[in-house]
């Protein structure tokens, strides 16, 4: 039987299976939530192309999982409507939020300061939404809030990922090279959480500043930077980007480079050859021809998609009942990462495989083989459940 008979009864199969029952109501709105002039997206910004940053708008993957929502929903009796807004502000989103009487699940784009703003002020109960684009730690632990799911990883699950990597290789003394935005200073942060965990030695910091002025060249000169103190790997946590493209081959002494530059960990990587993505990632270059899918894409799609698995699970297009399968540990969700993909009950992130790259390449899928966990091996990558200070 070729493989693509064996699709097809697959799809059947399921079919015949789902059609046993009705959801509870037709229609089920999902929309989509950004900002007009969100400065991410700025092109002038993106230019090069730094991996921990977005490279478009993922509206395009929302699309995409609507689209491959539509088999499940016929057989459900389903529609899966897709609306998406855009806004002139923060306040102007929570008021639609607020208001909106049509949907009570949002996938919403938003930088740190901006979800973290929203989600001090929503004033609606029965509502989920989805985080696609922050990595903020905070927002996952004493700045939780139970409404907000977190499809994206956090800093600490894509640090672990890289120091589980680092002691796989024995490369345990690191230097760190931090810049000087909020969002630097925080990845490098969740990095040194990781080296403690993980027994890695930090054998120096340096912070870093964007400048040609002569007079600051311990700051901006790479190769002082770098220095000679004995190291295995530098750790550049550079955000923006601008600096830290030209760290590779102007350090002192030749070492790799890992964190925003070199190796770094993503959510997703068009390079992945295995477990159904290189059919995603066809798919969504069809759709968005100018660019491939990166994190924020991965993240937005895979919360369309777990919505359409939370109402297979429970049968039910309810509020309570779809907020019941989201946290079930069970729920089962195919991410096309290799793993079975759920949300943590204690802070609602989705826990999922952390992708280590270069450019043009997976170098490796983490959690790595050898690191356990008495219950999920993912929950390795971030904040465990004796861990985290999340009080929902």
């Amino acid at each position: 039987m070729t493989k693509k008979n064996k699709l097809k009864n697959i799809i059947i199969t399921l079919i015949l299976i789902l059609v046993t029952f009705t959801a509870n109501g037709n229609d089920l709105r999902i929309t989509y939530l950004d900002l007009k002039n969100d400065y991410r997206y700025d092109e002038n910004l993106l230019y090069a192309r730094i991996q921990l940053k977005p490279t478009g708008r993922p509206l395009v993957a929302v699309k995409i999982a609507e689209d491959e929502s539509k088999i499940i929903g016929d057989a459900l009796d389903v529609n899966f409507i897709l609306d998406n807004y855009s806004f002139d502000s923060v306040a102007d989103l929570n008021n639609h939020i607020n208001t909106n009487d049509q949907s009570f699940i949002f996938i919403v784009d938003l930088d740190t300061d901006n979800l973290n703003w929203l989600s001090q002020n929503i004033l609606k109960k029965n509502i989920i939404i989805f985080n696609i684009s922050s990595y903020n730690n905070s927002l996952r632990d004493v700045n939780c809030n139970k409404n907000i799911f977190h499809a994206i990883p956090s800093y600490n699950m894509l640090t672990d990922a890289l120091g589980q990597y680092l002691i796989k290789k024995n490369w345990k003394k690191v230097i760190i090279l931090e810049g000087p935005l909020d969002e630097d200073i925080e990845f490098s942060k969740s990095f040194k959480n990781t080296s403690k965990k993980m027994g890695i030695k930090i054998v120096d910091e340096k912070k870093f500043i964007l400048s040609n002025d002569p007079r600051e060249r311990e700051n901006n000169n790479i190769t002082l930077l770098s220095g000679d103190t004995k190291h295995d790997v530098i750790f550049l946590s550079d955000t923006e980007g601008e600096f830290g493209r030209y760290v590779p081959y102007n350090t002192k002494l030749p070492r790799p480079i890992i964190g925003t530059t070199g190796l770094t960990p993503e959510t997703w990587h068009w390079s992945f050859e295995r477990y159904g993505a290189p059919q995603l990632n066809s798919r969504f270059e069809k759709k968005e021809k100018n660019r491939r899918m990166s994190g924020y894409d991965y993240a937005a799609w895979i919360s369309f998609k777990s919505i359409v698995k939370s109402v297979m699970k429970n049968r039910s297009t309810t509020y309570e009942d779809i907020t019941r399968a989201l946290t079930d540990s069970n729920l089962n969700l195919d991410g096309f990462k290799g793993n079975s993909l759920s949300y943590r009950a204690w802070n609602n992130q989705l826990r999922q495989p952390i992708l280590l790259s270069t450019h043009n390449a997976l170098i490796e899928k983490t959690p790595i083989k050898g690191f356990l966990h008495e219950l999920n091996n993912m929950d390795t990558l971030g904040k465990d459940l004796g861990e985290t200070q999340c009080a929902f």
